[in-house]
């Protein structure tokens, strides 16, 4: 909230040479709540493809982190146990 209000409410000037004014302060008052309606749209858009990935991973075992165990390593990749191995 506090980035919302310096960037709606900045005063008129000049920050390196560039002019630069707040959001809300042109003729246009409602650009930040617009802003604000885009990033949680995107907000959302972005945590259902996370979701989405999740359970993709989950479902199909992607990155063998649910059975961490080295024997079971070795029988994904077709390996067997050697007795004589240290």
């Amino acid at each position: 909230t506090i980035s919302t209000f310096l960037a709606s409410y900045w005063p008129e000037g000049n920050l390196d040479g560039l002019p630069v004014m707040g959001l809300a302060r042109g003729t246009y008052t409602l650009m930040p709540l617009w802003i604000w309606i885009y990033c949680l749209i995107w907000w959302f858009i972005q945590d259902i493809f996370k979701i989405v990935t999740i359970r993709t991973i989950l479902k199909y075992d992607l990155f063998p982190f649910q059975k961490p165990d080295m024997h079971l390593w070795k029988e994904k990749a077709g390996l067997q146990d050697n007795p004589n191995d240290p």
